[in-house]
C-alpha cells in the first residue's frame, strides 16, 4: 500500500527462507519496527538448498541502496542486526569498519571500506552555524569520500561534501545535489582539507591543500531559515580505504 512508505526515508527490506517457506518484511530504519509483512508462501520443491543471489530493483524512479547482508538462520524469530555497529568511543558507526588511533589532536580514523559505502557520525561534536573541518588522505582504490556536516545521528538531515573520481559536490544527505564541479585534485596518498561552512540562510564547501591553498570552493547555496538554528553533528563517508583526522567545529555567527 502506498501509504505505508514515503520518499526520502530509510527502510530495511528483509526476505526470509525458513523451513520450506518464504516471506518478506518492510522494517523501519531501527531494524525492529515492522511496517508490513507478507504471509508465508511455500518454496517450490526444487528450490531448497539451491545457491542463489540477492538483487536490487526500482520501479519508475531512483533509489539508494545500502549494503546487502546475508545471514544463514533457521529460526523465524531471528531479528535484523542493529543499524549501529561496534566502533570507536564517541562515534556512531552506520556502516563499514572504522578504527581509531592516537589521542586528542593526533587522533585519526581509518576506514577499510571495501566496495561498500562506509559512514560514521561523531556523537559529541554538535553545532549549527560555523565551519566543520577535517583532513583526509584517500588511499589507492578509494572511489569516493567526503565530510558529513550539520547532520542528524541517523542522517535524516544534513549535508555532505563529496569527492568522487573527477568531481566535487555539495549534497543533502537525502541525495539532492546543491552544487557540483569538476575536480582534478584527488590522488591516492594526497592529503586534503575538507570544510563545510554553514552561515545564515546559506551553506558552502571548500577543499584545500594542507598549506592552505584553496583548490575548489562552491558558491553559496541558499537553504531554509529553519536550518540556521538546527543543531547537528559531523561525520565521514567513504567507499574504499582512507584516513580522516583533524576534525573540528568552529562556531560562528
Amino acid at each position: 500500500e502506498q501509504d505505508l512508505w514515503h520518499y526520502d526515508t530509510t527502510y530495511i527490506l528483509e526476505a526470509r527462507v525458513d523451513d520450506g517457506q518464504t516471506r518478506a518484511r518492510l522494517l523501519a530504519e531501527d531494524g525492529a519496527t515492522v511496517i508490513a509483512e507478507s504471509p508465508p508462501f511455500p518454496v517450490p520443491a526444487d528450490t531448497p538448498g539451491a545457491a542463489a543471489h540477492a538483487a536490487l530493483q526500482t520501479w519508475r524512479g531512483t533509489a539508494r541502496f545500502g549494503p546487502i547482508q546475508v545471514s544463514e538462520q533457521s529460526s523465524s524469530d531471528a531479528t535484523m542486526p542493529s543499524a549501529t555497529l561496534p566502533g570507536p568511543e564517541g562515534w556512531k558507526v552506520l556502516s563499514g569498519a572504522w578504527l581509531e588511533s592516537g589521542e586528542g589532536g593526533n587522533a585519526s580514523l581509518r576506514v577499510d571500506g571495501g566496495e561498500s559505502p562506509a559512514r560514521i557520525v561523531n556523537e559529541s561534536i554538535q553545532g549549527a552555524k560555523g565551519v566543520w573541518t577535517c583532513s583526509v588522505v584517500p588511499e589507492t582504490g578509494a572511489s569516493e569520500f567526503g565530510l558529513l556536516f550539520q547532520v542528524d545521528p541517523d542522517l535524516k538531515r544534513g549535508f555532505l561534501l563529496r569527492i568522487a573520481d573527477s568531481e566535487v559536490s555539495l549534497n543533502t544527505v537525502e541525495g539532492r545535489t546543491l552544487w557540483q564541479q569538476t575536480f582534478q585534485g584527488f590522488a591516492p596518498g594526497h592529503e586534503l582539507i575538507l570544510e563545510g561552512i554553514v552561515a545564515t540562510d546559506r551553506i558552502r564547501i571548500r577543499v584545500s591543500q594542507v598549506d592552505g591553498t584553496v583548490l575548489v570552493e562552491s558558491s553559496d547555496c541558499y537553504v531554509s531559515d529553519t536550518n540556521n538554528d538546527r543543531i547537528g553533528g559531523m561525520g565521514f563517508a567513504c567507499t574504499g580505504d582512507a584516513q580522516f583526522s583533524g576534525w573540528s567545529f568552529d562556531e560562528r555567527e
